[in-house]
C-alpha cells in the first residue's frame, strides 16, 4: 500500500494472524486448482510469509515463477542461489562491500552477508533503505528510488563497492523509476 492514497478507500496492513490465515487459505485452493486444473494457479507473495513468519513453501511449488518480478518465489529463489554461493566460494580479495535494500529482505541479506563475510574475510554490510516516495509500507527493493537510496546513503560510508540489486532498475536500463 502506497502512501498516496487520498480520495481512496481506507485500507490496513494486514496484520499477522491475517498473513497467515491468507496463507492458510491460498495453499488449500493451490491443492484444489493442481488436482483440477493441473497447476496452482494462485501463489501468495513473499511479504505475507515474512509478515505471517511462516515457511516458504519449496521452490517447485511456486511452479514455473511467473510472479517472481511481483515478489512472488523472490526469497526462495535468493536463498537457493545464495547457498550455492556460498557452496563454491573460497575468498574474495574485495575489503569492503556494502548491499543496499529495501526493508523486507533486510533479515535474508543480512543473514546471507554474515555466511559470507565470515567465509571470506570480508567486510559485506547491508544498508536498508525505506521508501519515501511510495511510504513506509512499500518496503520492497524493487519500489525504491534513486532519490532515497541518495538521501539514506549519502553519510553512510559504504566502503569500496555498492552492489544495488537490479530490481531497483529499469529493465534493460541503468536507471531509477525516478529517473536517477
Amino acid at each position: 500500500m502506497t502512501g498516496h492514497r487520498d480520495h481512496l478507500p481506507a485500507l490496513r496492513v494486514h496484520t499477522i494472524p491475517e498473513a497467515a490465515g491468507l496463507i492458510d487459505w491460498i495453499e488449500s485452493r493451490q491443492h484444489e486448482l493442481l488436482e483440477k486444473i493441473g497447476t496452482r494457479f494462485i501463489f501468495a507473495a513473499d511479504e505475507l510469509y515474512l509478515k505471517a513468519g511462516v515457511d516458504f513453501p519449496n521452490l517447485e511449488a511456486y511452479e514455473d515463477l511467473a510472479q517472481i518480478e511481483n515478489g512472488v518465489g523472490l526469497i526462495p529463489v535468493f536463498r537457493k542461489q545464495a547457498d550455492e554461493v556460498l557452496a563454491e566460494v573460497k575468498s574474495m580479495k574485495i575489503p569492503s562491500v556494502s548491499l543496499v535494500t529495501g526493508t523486507s529482505a533486510l533479515a535474508e541479506l543480512q543473514r546471507f552477508a554474515g555466511q559470507l563475510s565470515s567465509r571470506c574475510d570480508i567486510d559485506l554490510r547491508v544498508h536498508p533503505v525505506e521508501n519515501h516516495l511510495f511510504g513506509g509500507h512499500v518496503t520492497v527493493a524493487g519500489l525504491l528510488s534513486g532519490q532515497d537510496l541518495l538521501e539514506q546513503l549519502a553519510k553512510v560510508d559504504l566502503g569500496q563497492i555498492l552492489l544495488v540489486p537490479d530490481v531497483m532498475l529499469r529493465e534493460g536500463e541503468d536507471v531509477f523509476l525516478d529517473d536517477i
